[in-house]
């Protein structure tokens, strides 16, 4: 069952070939780099099953969407995700199934929807899913009811001097189908179906944000803009997409550099954990990375890749590229070979450690 007025849109542009209206742009070149706070966009048309279309027609599945968000759930670094959120519905197919995981995200993740134009019917529902709900002064939110269309072009084939002889098993089976008129038994059986999912999506809107299903029932499946969203319960805060970012940004980098500055490193213990579970190569890592940390003049992230449980090879590449940041101005492949009594540069005995276990040679 489809949202359809918002396939009329994109059938639109493909009938008069205006490919430039539904070109994918891209998704992501204007998220902040953070490690805490994931991006996740929620763009265009919504439907259950990806393709290789996706991108060119400006839609999202909620297969890739799930997808993204699990691989994020169990990233322990991502404090929150952001859904960045412009759609105007979609397919309701999955749409419940996909709303029950992003609840569950919920439990370890903080969850922000920021409405950067629009969240219709599909749409919303997956926003009504987040913690807080933001919006800019233009977004609108809202249009939660559901909609089934039946095409009769019975007419249009006896025009073109068609006419369709349908055999099938089964009173029902001839339902739907567009060569014929629909029957008002057919016409009602539908009508139970549309009450059903309309019911799910009332409770599920109605559960999310804190309201009685007669409220959300008495919006009629309307869509509200700005101020008007926020009376209405749908949203709770008006602010725009380029003043949330930094201001969220900010404090999440103040907080994780506060709690860092804080922590301090016990080599020894570290080095008595290594012994009492009788790993030795973890001590050797262990003293490798406190060593490179040190360095590069960074000790108290030796605790954040220990809690974090980042692989030594990754905290490895990280520190060695700060180090390579830090020393622009030199030149590293013309750093001279230690003479005697000087003591070897530890960069240098790291790289050639790598190479070593890359089968390469330095």
């Amino acid at each position: 069952m489809l949202e359809y007025s918002a396939f009329e849109h994109l059938a639109q542009d493909i009938l008069s070939d205006n490919l430039s209206n539904i070109a994918g742009k891209p998704k992501d070149n204007h998220y902040p780099k953070t490690d805490q706070i994931a991006f996740v966009p929620v763009h265009g048309i919504l439907t259950k099953r990806a393709s290789l279309f996706d991108e060119l027609l400006g839609m999202t599945s909620y297969d890739a969407l799930q997808e993204t968000l699990f691989a994020l759930a169990k990233n322990p670094a991502v404090e929150t995700i952001v859904l960045d959120i412009d759609s105007p519905g979609g397919e309701i197919s999955g749409l419940f199934d996909l709303c029950d995981f992003i609840l569950s995200v919920k439990e370890n993740k903080k969850l922000i929807a920021l409405i950067n134009e629009s969240a219709f019917s599909a749409g919303y529902a997956i926003a009504s899913c987040a913690d807080e709900i933001l919006l800019n002064q233009t977004a609108g939110v809202g249009s939660i009811g559901v909609i089934a269309t039946h095409i009769d072009q019975s007419g249009f084939d006896a025009k073109q001097g068609l006419a369709y002889t349908t055999v099938y098993a089964g009173q029902h089976k001839n339902d739907l189908n567009p060569h014929s008129p629909m029957t008002e038994e057919a016409k009602s059986n539908l009508q139970q179906e549309v009450d059903r999912l309309y019911q799910l999506f009332v409770g599920l809107v109605a559960k999310n944000r804190g309201l009685t299903p007669e409220q959300v029932m008495n919006t009629e499946a309307a869509c509200f803009f700005g101020e008007d969203a926020i009376s209405h319960h749908l949203a709770d805060k008006l602010i725009s997409f380029a003043e949330w970012i930094p201001r969220v940004t900010s404090l999440t980098h103040f907080k994780r550099n506060q709690t860092m500055a804080e922590e301090t490193i016990d080599i020894a213990a570290l080095e008595d954990k290594a012994k009492i579970n009788g790993k030795q190569g973890y001590r050797d890592e262990v003293l490798e990375l406190a060593r490179l940390c040190k360095l590069a003049k960074v000790p108290h992230k030796l605790a954040e890749f220990i809690e974090q449980d980042v692989r030594p090879d990754a905290a490895r590449d990280y520190l060695l590229s700060h180090l390579a940041e830090q020393q622009q101005q030199q030149n590293i492949m013309n750093i001279h070979a230690p003479q005697q009594g000087e003591t070897a540069n530890p960069l240098i005995d790291i790289a050639k450690g790598r190479a070593q276990s890359n089968g390469r040679s330095v």
